[in-house]
């Protein structure tokens, strides 16, 4: 017997202020999103926010519950091509 082909889901990216857990999931649930896509941090820059597992937790078990696929989005700065020195290990690391 073939294997079913998957539908694609439909989403959005998902605003992030107020949290992860709270404002994205309610937002996709406003909207009627299978899928979404978040900024983990802010993608015109390098720096990373503080981890909180607590609340990252918090997000997967919320979306998990609705059955909400959820694809994290690289910051807009990557480039490994890059022949700057900086930018190429800020990219790499960064992936």
């Amino acid at each position: 017997m073939p294997t079913p082909i998957k539908k694609p889901r439909i989403g959005a990216h998902t605003p992030t202020t107020g949290g992860m857990a709270k404002r994205s999931i309610a937002y996709a649930q406003e909207i009627g999103a299978e899928a979404i896509q978040v900024f983990a941090s802010s993608p015109r820059t390098w720096a990373q926010p503080e981890a909180k597992p607590e609340l990252d937790e918090a997000f997967k078990i919320k979306a998990a519950e609705l059955d909400i696929e959820t694809y994290v989005h690289s910051p807009f700065l990557i480039n490994l091509g890059s022949q700057n020195d900086a930018t190429f290990l800020n990219s790499l690391s960064s992936t």
